[in-house]
C-alpha cells in the first residue's frame, strides 16, 4: 500500500511555534518596510546625515560609537525619533521571535513530561533573556 495521500499529523507545539514565526515575521518585515519608508522619504530626519555615511562605513564599531555619539545596548529606544533608528523596532521584533517561541514551547514540553526538551528550552530562554537584557555579551 502506498503512503501517498496519507495525512501527516503535526504536533500542536510545532503548529504554535510555526504560527508565531509566520505572523512575527510578517509583523517584523512590515515594520521594517514602514520604517524604511519614513527614513528614505525624509519624514523622519536621520541621526547621521546620509552625506556622512560614506565616511563612516569603513570604521570599526569601537571608533564609530564614540565619534558619532551612537547609543549602545537598548539606548537606541531613546533615538526612535530619527529615521535611521526607527528600523530597530522591526529588527527587535524579528530578533525576539526566537525567545518568545521558546517561551511558548516550554509549557508543551512540561505537560508532556519531556524532561530533556524542557531543560533545553528553559536553558535557551535563560541564555537568550540574559543576552537580550545585556547581562551577558555574546559578541564584542
Amino acid at each position: 500500500m502506498s503512503d501517498k495521500g496519507k495525512m501527516v499529523e503535526i504536533p500542536r507545539e510545532q503548529q504554535v511555534y510555526a504560527t508565531l514565526l509566520y505572523w512575527g515575521m510578517l509583523i517584523g518585515m512590515g515594520l521594517l518596510i514602514i520604517s524604511f519608508f519614513f527614513y528614505v522619504s525624509g519624514i523622519l530626519k536621520p541621526y547621521i546625515p546620509v552625506t556622512e555615511l560614506p565616511k563612516l562605513w569603513g570604521m570599526s564599531v569601537k571608533k564609530l560609537v564614540p565619534l558619532a555619539h551612537m547609543p549602545t545596548g537598548w539606548n537606541w529606544v531613546h533615538y526612535l525619533k530619527y529615521g535611521d533608528f526607527l528600523n530597530f523596532i522591526g529588527i527587535a521584533v524579528l530578533a525576539g521571535l526566537q525567545v518568545l517561541g521558546f517561551i511558548l514551547l516550554f509549557p508543551f514540553y512540561v505537560a508532556k513530561r519531556d524532561i530533556p526538551f524542557s531543560l533545553i528550552v528553559a536553558a535557551e530562554i535563560v541564555v537568550l533573556l540574559l543576552a537580550i537584557t545585556g547581562v551577558i555579551h555574546l559578541a564584542e
